[in-house]
């Protein structure tokens, strides 16, 4: 009987027709052929199924997660960037912020030192004139103390050169300075007769180092006195007021 037999009368057989072989056609059922598998051979199959499967499952896992890692680091590194970038520009900000915060404050310093330093140099002005004075005199006198015969001689000297044809001079010096007075006199007689007939006077009055030439007609005054007289103009014009910045 065959399948389309079967078919015909509405009734299923569960059998089997196999192909030819070498007996021939041969016929079996469904059940026959399932009872012909072993189990071991479906535990097989299956095992090997489910390895697959989750071979399959571990390769995309990895892949997945290697990814997420990936595009991870990825944003953590721009994070990391655009924050560096950010506080560097927040950072230039803010130093451009505090230099022209100090530009302004130096600006201002400056207009008020400008405005304090003319009423600070009206204020000491005298103070300073009379430290500079002072200066000028104890180094004056210091290197008259240290010269005293060479400065003496010269001026002796630079005296009787403009009197040299008078008669009857008068030299006035300080009492410490008498004794080299008349040697220097002395030394100079050598050279210029007549000065065996000047007068030799002391004034205390005068300073060190100081010399005072006189005749009838005229006075040759080479005294530490009168040439300071001379520094005094300067000193005037420091102490007198105007521009601190002005030249005398």
């Amino acid at each position: 009987m065959s399948l389309s037999d079967g078919h015909a009368d509405g009734v299923l057989t569960g059998r089997v027709i196999l192909g030819p072989g070498t007996a021939g056609e041969a016929e079996t059922t469904v059940s026959e052929l399932e009872s012909r598998r072993s189990p071991l051979h479906f535990e097989e199959v299956e095992a090997q199924f489910w390895e697959r499967v989750r071979a399959k499952a571990k390769a995309k896992a990895s892949a997945i997660i290697a990814e997420a890692m990936a595009e991870g680091e990825r944003l953590r590194a721009k994070a990391e960037q655009d924050g560096y970038a950010a506080g560097v520009a927040a950072a230039g900000a803010q130093v451009q912020a505090d230099l022209a915060q100090m530009a302004a404050t130096l600006g201002t310093m400056v207009e008020s030192l400008a405005g304090e330093r003319r009423k600070l140099w009206e204020a000491h002005r005298q103070d300073f004139v009379n430290l500079l004075r002072l200066a000028v005199e104890r180094t004056t006198m210091a290197a008259i103390d240290a010269r005293r015969e060479e400065i003496l001689g010269n001026l002796l000297n630079e005296s009787l050169e403009l009197m040299d044809a008078k008669a009857d001079l008068t030299v006035t010096v300080h009492p410490d300075d008498e004794p080299l007075l008349r040697e220097l006199l002395a030394r100079a007689g050598q050279e210029r007769p007549g000065l065996e007939r000047v007068m030799v006077r002391s004034n205390p009055e005068l300073i060190p180092g100081s010399l005072a030439l006189e005749c009838c007609d005229g006075l040759v005054d080479n005294t530490i006195a009168s040439r300071f007289a001379e520094v005094e103009t300067i000193f005037a014009h420091l102490s007198a007021p105007g521009d601190p910045d002005a030249t005398p």
